[in-house]
């Protein structure tokens, strides 16, 4: 909903977006701690190795989303790190309970995750590439075509 005069920008043009993106970019960075630290926990339960650079994984989505701040796609990257604690938090408590099955699944759905966010943000990254160019092309014939209105 749009508050304000007909002059006034739309909440998603402006440069940090609206304030509910940044509330769930904010949510997703919690998620995140949460996926990182079952993430650290189940690995120590189940293969005894503890590797600190793994934690940079989970955030990886998180960053795409604070870059580039749609809340359609914040909205679905949440649900995404909410199916995935959700997942892991199971796998946790199987770990716990002594039921050791197997956790590179998760992993690899992680893995996934970030890739999908990776290439989520070249695409984004070509669009404004794109925009720009566009823009910058329509602004020239613009000028070109007053330059040749004038003589």
């Amino acid at each position: 909903m749009r508050m304000g005069g007909a002059n006034q920008p739309d909440n998603n043009m402006k440069p940090g977006g609206s304030r509910l993106t940044l509330i769930l970019n904010l949510c997703a960075l919690a998620a995140a701690l949460v996926v990182t630290a079952e993430m650290h926990y189940i690995d120590y339960v189940s293969f005894r190795i503890y590797n600190p650079s793994d934690a940079v994984g989970p955030f990886i989505p998180a960053l795409v989303m604070f870059i580039i701040r749609r809340r359609i796609f914040s909205v679905c990257f949440l649900l995404l790190y909410a199916a995935l604690a959700i997942q892991m938090f199971f796998q946790a408590y199987d770990a716990y309970s002594g039921i050791h099955g197997s956790s590179k699944m998760l992993f690899a759905y992680l893995a996934m995750f970030c890739f999908v966010s990776i290439f989520s943000l070249a695409i984004y990254a070509a669009g404004v590439v794109v925009r720009f160019a566009v823009s910058r092309f329509a602004r020239s014939e613009r000028n070109r075509r007053a330059e040749t209105e004038r003589i």
